[in-house]
This record gives structure tokens, sequence and C-alpha cells, in this order.
């Protein structure tokens, strides 16, 4: 749930930025702030499961390892934006972007705790 949630914050927050339509702006703006929660939420369990048995922080580097940004091709570019459609350019480096500024230090702050 943390990479799913948090990359569907960072579309939707994008998406909100660029579309055309006003209304579609103001519900994309609550989607990206329900996924942002939703993100938290899952990584308020992570913890708490982590202070429970330390052993699953191993599992979490290893699937932290393992996701790809890079899986998002395809010939879908910018054009359909505006109309809350993203690229899969958009989506890789969103992608990205979640793994850098969210799941690494939200991983070693469990971490750390």
């Amino acid at each position: 749930g943390c990479f799913e949630e948090g990359l569907g914050a960072a579309v939707a927050h994008h998406l909100a930025g660029v579309v055309s339509d006003p209304n579609l702006r103001q519900i994309l703006a609550r989607i990206a702030s329900d996924e942002a929660e939703h993100a938290q939420l899952s990584w308020s369990i992570i913890a708490f499961a982590v202070e429970r048995d330390p052993a699953i922080l191993r599992d979490l580097e290893a699937e932290l390892e393992a996701i790809s940004c890079d899986g998002f091709g395809g010939a879908l570019g910018d054009e359909l934006e505006h109309a809350g459609v993203p690229a899969a350019s958009t989506m890789g480096s969103l992608a990205k972007r979640v793994v850098s500024d969210w799941l690494e230090p939200c991983l070693h702050a469990v971490a750390s705790a």
C-alpha cells in the first residue's frame, strides 16, 4: 500500500495541476489528499509491525529494491494530461520520486525508530 497509495497521491496531485477542467482539478486534489492519508496509514501499520517483529525490516528493504519505476512504458504521451490521463513518462518520473522522496526516507525512519 505504501508505494501504490503514494504513487496515487503523486499522480493525482500532478494531474490536479495540469487538467483544464476546474471541477476535475478539485476532484483530483481531493483524491491526492485521500491517497496521501492512505499512504501514511500504511506506514503507520508498517511501523507497528516492525516494532513487533524487527525481522520484517529485511523483507521491506527487499521489496523496496524490487520496485521497478520503469514499467510505465507505452506510446501514450502528454496529449491527454489536460483531461486527467497521465503520460507514461509522467508515471515513471513520479514513481521514481515517490521511491526517493517518500519510500526511502520512511523506511529509514522506521528502521531508526
